[in-house]
């Protein structure tokens, strides 16, 4: 759950912000009020009365940099003259100084603020404030898949009404919801594009698949699960630099946008390729970038039909949605790594001291 996920990471936050207090509040989807995110160390009569405040230049710092969308600092709530009604009740808390960072989307919209208290005036050092905005830039990639999530699911929605009309609604949802309980009890991220690729491959009997992870540094894709596609194949190609002539995933990876390739024998996508993939009879392979919560490629989601063809409207819809789940498992598999990472770095610097 975000509650939870913003809860470890305040934690961590205050871990290496000695003697602070941190909050997160979230913002509602159009921008103009605020709601609890994380405070595990507020005292609740506070927390209760910030909640469901407007943001706006007059209310508080939290309000005002949401409002400006900036950093806002107050090094001594004493005085600090801005907002009396804000002073008058961090004061009743005990809360002498304060700085608010927004948290921001991929569009740098804000959508909601990072904001750690102390109990005596203080002004961040350079450290500090890099720490805190690696925590805002980790919540935001926290909310924004929280937020795709709910996007998911609407989309789901409409999508199963298309297939009911198709009578293939309850297998494709059984599934959908089988990969969604495996994403919400943090199940292994193989496992769960182990069954990314065989709930495709039950689907549409006559379809292999298998999902790539670009090494962004390097620029090659290496094949993750590929449990019925030819070992010979994956050896000779696993590995391969994207480019913007480089088969299907290789494309696909490159450009950022899906690639349909119906006859491999016959397209220049596949030159110096097509020989591999005809040996162990692929026949054509259409791709589709797996990509972050910021629009970046992760890898890619590939699927081999038994005969060369181009996808049926059922199956161009059902690409985009699995690449959009695979997309989400990685992504989060990832911010789960570096949350962990902080986490023990933190416990190292205390150890350190």
């Amino acid at each position: 759950p975000l509650s939870e996920t913003l809860d470890s990471l305040v934690q961590i936050l205050e871990s290496q912000l000695i003697h602070s207090r941190c909050s997160i509040l979230l913002l509602d989807k159009k921008g103009q009020y605020f709601s609890k995110g994380a405070s595990p160390s507020l005292p609740g009569s506070y927390c209760d009365a910030i909640d469901g405040l407007p943001v706006g230049p007059d209310i508080g710092p939290c309000a005002m940099a949401a409002f400006k969308n900036e950093i806002v600092i107050i090094e001594n709530i004493e005085t600090d003259t801005r907002w009396p009604n804000f002073r008058d009740l961090a004061l009743d808390h005990n809360f002498k100084a304060c700085w608010s960072t927004p948290i921001r989307n991929i569009e740098g919209n804000v959508i909601g603020t990072l904001c750690p208290y102390y109990d005596k005036p203080f002004k961040p050092s350079k450290n500090e404030f890099q720490i805190v905005q690696h925590a805002a830039y980790l919540a935001g990639i926290a909310i924004q898949l929280k937020r795709g999530d709910e996007v998911f699911h609407e989309k789901n929605r409409l999508l199963e009404n298309e297939i009911k009309k198709r009578k293939k609604a309850s297998s494709l949802m059984a599934d959908h919801n089988r990969i969604l309980a495996m994403l919400a009890t943090e199940k292994e991220l193989k496992e769960i594009l182990d069954a990314i690729t065989l709930m495709t491959e039950n689907r549409y009997e006559d379809i292999k698949c298998s999902i790539l992870n670009l090494d962004r540094k390097t620029k090659q894709l290496y094949y993750l699960p590929a449990p019925n596609i030819p070992k010979g194949y994956i050896d000779a190609l696993n590995g391969f630099k994207i480019g913007p002539k480089v088969g299907s995933c290789g494309t696909a990876a490159y450009h950022n946008k899906t690639v349909i390739v119906d006859d491999i024998a016959n397209d220049p996508l596949w030159e110096g390729y097509d020989h591999i993939a005809l040996e162990y009879g692929i026949k054509a392979c259409w791709s589709t970038p797996v990509r972050d919560s910021k629009g970046e490629v992760l890898g890619t989601f590939a699927l081999f039909p038994r005969d060369a063809r181009k996808p049926n409207e059922d199956e161009m819809r059902f690409i985009h949605s699995i690449g959009y789940l695979a997309g989400i498992s990685i992504e989060r598999k990832q911010i789960q790594e570096e949350l962990v990472k902080s986490k023990e770095e933190a416990q190292s610097a205390n150890r350190a001291k």
